[in-house]
């Protein structure tokens, strides 16, 4: 994977230092990461002072408090010390690497393709193709709501609440979208996308296969999801605590939590659909038990009195020799 990054309000002497640091580590991560000097246009931003712009991770050295709205932005959040050092920046790009990955893992498909997808899925890509200013209408049966993209954040607008919208568009499994310039009707309901995913997935049907495609893997939560908005189950908090600490399998996850393996899956999907940072390592290979028979050599038992025969004509044999 193609990533890049840039800096943010830093002395040119510390991009340098940056900058050589990034070299040093090129060959040691997972993504291919490139410096594209100064700016907010990038997959990760290293930021000294506060600042705005499009990607997805920004890493705040300047010390000054978080932004109160950054659980609602599209923007993940990591915490790093200041000087950075190569190891601190190695973590940085291996958590970033995981945030890129979850944002672009959503299955891709064809237009004609979109219905034999999950009505959560079906939604998560319409409304990544809109454009600040823009509103998306999604029906279905005789259902309605738009998602409109305002001043960065996209936003659902519906009669419904939020719970009662989630369990019928998943209901209804295909939906209709339509771009459309203006929202006529007044809505009682405006609620963030991420809430309204947030709930279709936790309601979302899954398959054997999607359980043996997690199990494929071990996973760990690189971050907290933002439980206190959005709809939670005492599982969940389990589940973060778990997974927050170890990297576990979907099984493992599933008896230590007391839950089932299809809650794990919902909930790991509901935090990548959300942008939560999850880490996904293939599963190391489990060894066979050795069933070849294993071969013994009979070795003759000598009786204790032939022993100490043996032994006795040894002595006599070396005073013989001593003697003679």
């Amino acid at each position: 994977m193609n990533l890049s990054v840039k800096t943010f309000g830093f002395t040119p002497y510390e991009v340098e230092l940056i900058k050589e640091q990034i070299r040093v580590t090129s060959n040691k991560t997972t993504g291919q990461w490139s410096f594209e000097g100064e700016g907010t246009d990038a997959d990760l931003v290293l930021a000294r002072v506060p600042c705005q712009g499009q990607h997805k991770v920004q890493v705040p050295l300047y010390g000054f408090p978080l932004p109160a709205d950054r659980r609602q932005q599209d923007v993940v959040y990591l915490k790093s010390e200041w000087p950075l050092r190569i190891f601190g920046l190695l973590e940085i790009f291996r958590q970033a690497e995981s945030v890129c990955t979850a944002r672009t893992s959503l299955p891709a498909s064809k237009p004609a393709e979109s219905a034999e997808l999950p009505a959560t899925i079906q939604l998560a890509q319409q409304a990544a193709r809109i454009k600040d200013g823009q509103s998306l209408s999604v029906e279905a049966a005789d259902n309605r709501c738009y998602v409109r993209l305002f001043d960065g954040q996209r936003l659902v607008l519906s009669n419904l609440p939020i719970e009662t919208l989630a369990s019928r568009l998943v209901a209804a499994n295909s939906l209709r979208f339509e771009s459309v310039k203006h929202i006529d009707s007044q809505y009682r309901t405006v609620t963030p996308l991420k809430s309204l995913l947030w709930s279709m997935q936790l309601q979302q049907p899954v398959s054997a296969n999607d359980i043996d495609n997690w199990n494929n893997k071990t996973h760990r939560l690189l971050a907290w999801p933002a439980l206190g908005q959005y709809k939670t189950s005492s599982f969940m908090f389990r589940l973060c605590t778990l997974l927050t600490k170890q990297s576990t399998s979907i099984q493992n996850a599933a008896r230590l939590a007391n839950t089932s393996e299809d809650n794990v899956v919902r909930f790991l999907t509901a935090c990548q659909l959300v942008g939560t940072p999850i880490s996904s390592t293939e599963s190391p290979a489990r060894g066979l038990p050795d069933l070849a028979p294993k071969m013994t050599v009979n070795r003759p038992v000598t009786p204790p009195a032939e022993q100490q025969l043996s032994l006795l004509q040894s002595l006599r044999n070396k005073l013989r020799k001593a003697l003679s």
